[in-house]
């Protein structure tokens, strides 16, 4: 989402929290200060319910829970995030605002906030412990950079790209095709056949 910046003294992630209560709009915590948020697109507001949808019916009777844009991810280092969507395996409070552990993310990119999605937040999120999978997906076609970790715990990447192309997410028992998170947007035929047959995204 696109982002803006706003001045006020540097706030640790208490007083940001009482702070927030407050507020009429959304916010992160980055660097000591808070971030505000502005409005999403409907291509990338239905890819969040799309995968909301999809991901709560796979994790259905399990320990993992998808969240909502409303729920904080606490960064080791002290920022404060609010992904598109995550996936908490946790056994947080029911008056807990934040993640008990995160496990995956999802965040789709606009022309505005693309790089600061690819690099920024992305090594935010890589730094959580408890993190497996990260997706930076695309809203302007069937594309998206899986981030995940190999046997050793290093991450890895590699770009999922077409609406039959499917990601195994076998830690959090979840299967899902592009075509799940882009269900109901339509797209240029020849856009998809250009995407699949040579671009990477991102």
């Amino acid at each position: 989402m696109a982002q803006h910046q706003i001045i006020q003294h540097p706030m640790s992630v208490d007083e940001f929290f009482e702070w927030l209560e407050k507020q009429d709009q959304r916010y992160e915590l980055v660097n000591g200060h808070p971030l505000m948020m502005a409005g999403a697109s409907i291509a990338h507001d239905t890819i969040v319910m799309n995968g909301s949808r999809v991901f709560g019916n796979q994790l259905l009777d399990t320990p993992c829970r998808p969240r909502s844009a409303d729920i904080a991810i606490k960064i080791p280092a002290g920022n404060i995030r609010y992904p598109d969507l995550s996936v908490d395996c946790g056994t947080p409070g029911n008056d807990a605002k934040s993640s008990d552990k995160p496990t995956l993310v999802i965040e789709v990119a606009s022309k505005s906030t693309q790089h600061f999605d690819d690099v920024d937040k992305l090594e935010e999120y890589k730094s959580i412990p408890s993190m497996e999978y990260i997706l930076l997906v695309a809203a302007d076609g069937p594309r998206v950079r899986f981030y995940y970790r190999d046997e050793d715990r290093a991450w890895e990447s590699r770009p999922i790209i077409g609406m039959d192309s499917r990601i195994e997410m076998t830690l959090i028992g979840v299967s899902i095709t592009l075509g799940d998170l882009y269900h109901g947007l339509q797209f240029n035929n020849d856009l998809e056949e250009t995407l699949v047959n040579g671009a990477r995204p991102r």
